[in-house]
């Protein structure tokens, strides 16, 4: 009988992924170790060989899979910016589609796992706080660069604040998923995205310079 060949990537990633998973549905505190183990059918040793801690494993969760979501949903879209308020408007058209892609319809009623963290374990350790703030940071300066941008293209009015402008868009967003969570009813979570990027769409217009 032929012994199953190791593969610790796929292992590692299926950690991470029900480790995502678990701590979404129930936050860092609420999810257990055996939750995480339930979902994989991996033994407590094979965990701690890749993660010596669920902290380490939330540290892992926050790095290589919720930053990549945020990045992915959030600023890949911008890279093709001929225009930086266009690009920024379809931006938000395009987010409800790219978040259902990224976490499953159902899962966009959980929130954003970003903020999750943030909320929940912020006061309570540093290294999920320094990771959430490098994150929150990314997102902030990756669509103040466009408003820079603009800016410079004489397509924004030079007396945009571009760091606050972008500050102010994405609590925005933030509140919009937060406030459509609470229903928990799902076409009035999506009613609410679109809604928010229907009227950021049309912020945004009243920043171009005439």
């Amino acid at each position: 009988m032929k012994r199953r060949k190791r593969d610790p990537k796929a292992t590692k990633r299926a950690l991470l992924e029900a480790a995502f998973e678990e701590m979404h549905k129930h936050g860092f505190q609420g999810t257990s170790i055996s939750q995480i183990l339930a979902r994989t059918g991996m033994t407590k040793g094979a965990l701690f060989h890749h993660y010596p801690s669920k902290l380490a494993l939330a540290y892992a969760v926050l790095d290589e899979i919720v930053e990549p979501m945020i990045v992915d949903i959030w600023l890949v879209p911008l890279d093709s910016r001929d225009d930086p308020l266009v690009a920024l408007q379809a931006m938000l058209r395009s987010s409800v589609k790219r978040m259902t892609d990224q976490l499953g319809r159902n899962a966009l009623l959980l929130g954003c796992p970003l903020n999750h963290f943030a909320e929940e374990m912020s006061p309570l350790d540093e290294g999920i706080r320094n990771r959430c703030n490098r994150i929150f940071s990314r997102w902030q300066s990756g669509i103040t660069g466009v408003l820079v941008d603009g800016i410079g293209q004489g397509v924004v009015r030079s007396d945009v604040d571009a760091e606050n402008t972008a500050m102010f868009i994405i609590a925005s967003i933030e509140g919009a998923i937060s406030m459509g969570k609470q229903t928990q009813s799902l076409a009035r979570c999506l009613e609410m995205l679109q809604g928010c990027g229907e009227h950021l769409s049309l912020y945004l217009e009243s920043l171009r310079k005439n």
